[in-house]
């Protein structure tokens, strides 16, 4: 049997096994919290940067869940749920802080519920283990909904290709979208991978600094359309990386899905 990959990013891959665990650890007199910034709302498509304060200790993870909300007229569609993890950073002039980007590009506009977690990873049976500690905020999406419509005719698609604009350099605590276009339907599944350029030596470091996401396409202009990726610096070690996306082949959901032979790829140089 294949093992699952937890792919944290971009959607959250369904089907991980998530439990939750009691904290044992001394915080003094002060029992653990998380906050949570005013969220302002963002259009379909924005980079929306969520960010708060907890004096859990630096370097804890987060998971941060994005679920929809059920609006006025019910839940008349599958909800969305989109995820990613953030990192806790020390703040020398006061409480510590978390950050985390989220690419709303696949969102339907409407009220969202974002709750922040403690969590813990168990590699060996490859779970993700849930605090008590957590924290929860809302926010309203707005604009013109940019992921698949039943209700538009598809295109053929001849000669697949993705192409992906250059990155170039960043410096660590920068966040941004990765942008792209191709002329995959929009709805289809796509995989992101951030990788070191150079494959690092894991007797000698003992530590892999990368990330890797699901994503889907969206609509774009004319014969274009769009595909995206949400990239938080903190979670990445200085270095150079290679960016790549590409299609999937079977259902992204199963143990069984594999990357397609269609890619493109960009370089980032992190200082």
């Amino acid at each position: 049997m294949k093992s699952k990959k937890i792919l944290l990013g971009g959607l959250l891959i369904a089907g991980i096994l998530i439990t939750t665990f009691g904290i044992t650890a001394a915080y003094g007199i002060f029992p653990p919290y998380i906050t949570l910034d005013p969220i302002t709302d963002p259009d379909a498509g924005d980079l929306l940067i969520l960010s708060g304060t907890t004096n859990l200790p630096e370097g804890s993870e987060l998971l941060v869940k994005i679920a929809e909300e059920p609006g006025e007229s019910g839940n008349e569609f599958e909800k969305t749920n989109t995820g990613t993890s953030a990192r806790v950073l020390r703040n020398a002039e006061g409480p510590s802080q978390w950050t985390a980007a989220i690419d709303t590009s696949t969102l339907r506009p409407d009220t969202y519920r974002v709750e922040v977690t403690q969590m813990t990873y168990d590699h060996v049976n490859w779970k993700i283990i849930l605090g008590d500690t957590s924290a929860t905020a809302y926010f309203t999406l707005t604009g013109e909904y940019l992921g698949n419509d039943p209700s538009l005719p598809e295109r053929a698609t001849e000669d697949p290709f993705f192409r992906i604009d250059a990155v170039g350099k960043k410096h660590t605590g920068d966040q941004f979208l990765v942008t792209g276009v191709t002329n995959l339907a929009v709805g289809s599944d796509v995989i992101w991978e951030v990788d070191p350029a150079v494959a690092p030596d894991f007797p000698d470091s003992g530590t892999f600094s990368g990330m890797m996401a699901n994503s889907e396409v969206t609509r774009g202009d004319g014969d274009e359309n769009c595909v995206s990726l949400a990239v938080d610096t903190t979670l990445l070690e200085p270095g150079e990386y290679t960016i790549k996306v590409s299609n999937v082949i079977g259902d992204i959901y199963s143990s069984d899905f594999r990357m397609g032979d269609i890619s493109a790829s960009a370089e980032l140089v992190l200082t």
